[in-house]
């Protein structure tokens, strides 16, 4: 069921057993399948290990300034009874959400599992332990990368907001700010972003168009 969505009817006839002993042993074996594989989905602990994944990114997919790549993926069910439209969501039909972050290794770091389909992205990610954990200061501060918007110089990074490395290991000037974690995001009756998120787009775009580019990303792209 899980790898190919059969329904409990389906799999009821494939493998010769009832629907209601299906519906007994499904939530047995999922039980046991995370018992199995929980070491291999593990959040990181502490600064330290996220800091690890945002090496990573900057490494391995010339990308500063992230420690994940987050998505979300509906999972279509049949609504319970009664249910109304608590599960209806965008595409019409009724699902669970399952949101998933990974390192830059393609490796789970955190999911979320169960929000009900009819929630937006943002509710889901505001709903999770992954967003007050982050707003709690958890994500390290030189990780949130801040770039020019002037001149010439709207494709650099800001020096002074990371660390470098270049024959010997300097420390950015991040490090004397005070840590307060992330700002909160005020919640929004709209799905238009602000003109700051706009800004940040537009600073990420011309970072990764400009200088930085690498030469095979217009290949992928086409």
């Amino acid at each position: 069921m899980l790898a190919t969505g059969n329904n409990l009817r389906s799999l009821s006839h494939f493998f010769r057993i009832s629907k209601s002993s299906l519906s007994l042993m499904i939530p047995v074996i999922c039980d046991a399948i995370y018992n199995a594989l929980e070491i291999f989905i593990q959040v990181p602990r502490n600064s330290e290990e996220w800091e690890a994944i945002g090496n990573g990114f900057r490494k391995f997919w010339n990308f500063p300034g992230c420690c994940g790549a987050i998505d979300g993926k509906h999972v279509v069910i049949k609504a319970p009874f009664e249910a109304g439209s608590y599960f209806y969501n965008y595409k019409q039909q009724n699902s669970l959400v399952l949101m998933a972050l990974v390192d830059d290794n393609y490796c789970f770091s955190y999911i979320d599992i169960g929000c009900n389909g009819r929630i937006s992205d943002g509710g889901v990610f505001r709903n999770c332990n992954l967003s007050e954990a982050l707003e709690n200061g958890l994500l390290p501060e030189h990780h949130l990368v801040v770039l020019y918007t002037t001149g010439s110089e709207s494709s650099k990074v800001r020096s002074d907001f990371e660390d470098t490395e270049n024959g010997r290991f300097v420390e950015g000037s991040w490090r004397q700010l005070p840590s307060e974690g992330l700002v909160p995001i005020p919640r929004h009756m709209y799905n238009h972003p602000s003109q700051n998120a706009r800004e940040i787009r537009e600073n990420f775009a011309d970072y990764f168009m400009g200088e930085e580019s690498v030469s095979w990303q217009s290949r992928m792209i086409h």
